[in-house]
């Protein structure tokens, strides 16, 4: 060591860090955009997106034409919901709907031009033949020009069309409704290694440092096999995280009574499961009741610090109705509590609007563990193992002794403490019990600490006395 004469500082690690709270209820969506009116751009196919406005969803994901509705596409109408209707942002977008696989043909369509421009009746076109009557072949950019992504046909000055004729086309365009239930649900390609789908769920950490919170693949989410893969997207994310997922009823049962069974026999009931029943509708459309819950969830978030410790039930719909099938759905309390009863959410307009209405998850009533039914309390163990993982990650590989036990415990406790002092949580403690931890362990390297921690449940039954008190009586020979 050098000889040294005069006066130096060294600085030691600070006991506490700070610590590092995971997104809560950050939505992965999976499902169909409408990448093919992008044109000739490439479209993105199971490449997780983290989109902030509709600006950028449009951007990477295209928009419907419009004369489609919107709901066609269940990528943009959770972008829109989340992003306009709820005012919640981010979410992540993970497009499986390829222009390039997903195709159909038309033979013959007619055509008539109107002030020199038609539209075909699908857009994403390709191989793309357009005739006048039975004669020949037109030439694109000599006769016309297309819009590819539009499906959109102009004719071209100098061309040999005057504008006014009737026009036969030929053509293969992207087709969204080719998309598989299997495509949905994914996996590894054996050749890139890549995943697909629901799979890819496991790219977003690495992507965007963000923690997926909510999972979910509307317009495929009432597949039996879709609501099992996404159960099993929600745990080891990344190898460590957990999210929550959605689920919805189909609409193929004969009324809400069938709604439990379908839910038991399908293997569906798991505690990372939200399950909706109905669609609420916006301006006559019928649109995804799971995306609707997943914004819930969410909006509750944002107004407490995007603290998961509020349940979505009773928090106000944003949509103008409530169908199931073609039929309107009002449920009663009475019918609404039999779904709760049996780990179904769903929608009822009790006082003055349509409500979010459930408060438990699809493993109710077949677990009574409080941690694995209540859909806020399930949330908030996820959050918080979530940000326990992300704060502690940083102590991975130091030396093992009293000093990094103490870090973790403090540091630990005084982010509990808060939570607590805010009453995000009825109380918390972090604790390194000798018990668990026997010294073959702590030789390998392995220590266990004991998170004790109580979020609020849902005040899901509030119950009075009411009672006439004879007492009061009295008051009827009391001087004015």
């Amino acid at each position: 060591m050098a000889y040294k004469h005069g006066v130096y500082i060294s600085e030691a690690d600070t006991k506490l860090v700070s610590a590092v709270e995971a997104t809560s209820t950050l939505p992965v969506v999976v499902g169909v955009a409408p990448v093919h009116s992008l044109g000739n751009t490439k479209a993105p196919v199971n490449e997780p997106k983290l989109i902030y406005t509709m600006t950028e969803f449009v951007a990477a994901f295209g928009s419907p034409r419009d004369d489609e509705p919107y709901t066609r596409y269940p990528l943009y109408e959770a972008a829109s919901l989340m992003l306009d209707r709820y005012k919640v942002s981010p979410l992540v977008c993970i497009n499986v709907f390829d222009p390039a696989e997903h195709t159909s043909e038309v033979e013959s369509e007619s055509l008539t031009l109107v002030k020199g421009s038609a539209l075909l009746a699908h857009g994403g076109v390709s191989a793309l033949t357009l005739k006048v009557s039975e004669g020949s072949p037109l030439t694109e950019n000599t006769d016309f020009s297309l819009n590819a992504g539009t499906g959109e046909i102009s004719i071209l000055e100098g061309g040999s069309l005057t504008g006014n004729e009737t026009l036969t086309a030929t053509y293969t365009y992207a087709d969204p409704t080719k998309v598989t239930s299997t495509e949905v649900i994914g996996g590894v390609d054996e050749t890139t290694l890549k995943p697909t789908g629901l799979s890819a769920v496991q790219r977003v950490f690495p992507l965007f440092r963000l923690v997926p919170g909510q999972i979910l693949a509307p317009g495929f989410s009432d597949v039996p096999a879709v609501g099992i893969a996404i159960a099993s997207a929600c745990t080891d994310i990344s190898g460590v995280f957990r999210a929550q997922g959605h689920i919805t009823v189909p609409e193929t049962l004969n009324n809400y009574t069938e709604a439990p069974a379908w839910l038991i026999d399908n293997g569906l009931t798991d505690s990372h499961l939200i399950c909706t029943f109905g669609s609420p509708t916006y301006n006559g459309l019928k649109e995804h009741g799971d995306i609707h819950e997943a914004c819930g969830i969410c909006r509750r978030a944002a107004e407490n610090d995007d603290i998961p410790f509020w349940s979505p039930s009773n928090y106000g719909l944003k949509a103008d109705g409530v169908v199931y099938g073609d039929s309107e759905l009002n449920l009663d309390l009475a019918q609404a509590a039999y779904l709760n009863g049996n780990g179904i959410s769903t929608f009822i307009n009790f006082t003055s609007s349509f409500v979010f209405w459930g408060d438990l998850t699809t493993a109710y009533p077949g677990v009574s563990d409080v941690k694995e039914v209540q859909i806020p309390v399930r949330m908030m163990f996820n959050w918080i193992g979530n940000s326990i993982i992300l704060t502690a990650f940083q102590k991975v590989s130091s030396p093992l002794r009293r000093r990094l036990i103490e870090t973790v415990c403090d540091t630990l406790n005084v982010w509990l403490n808060g939570l607590t002092a805010r009453e995000f949580i009825l109380g918390g403690r972090v604790e390194f019990l000798e018990s668990e931890n026997p010294s073959t362990d702590l030789m390998g390297g392995i220590a266990r600490f004991h998170v004790y921690v109580t979020p609020p449940s849902a005040a899901g039954e509030l119950d009075f006395t009411l009672e006439y008190d004879v007492d009061y009586l009295s008051t009827l020979f009391e001087a004015a």
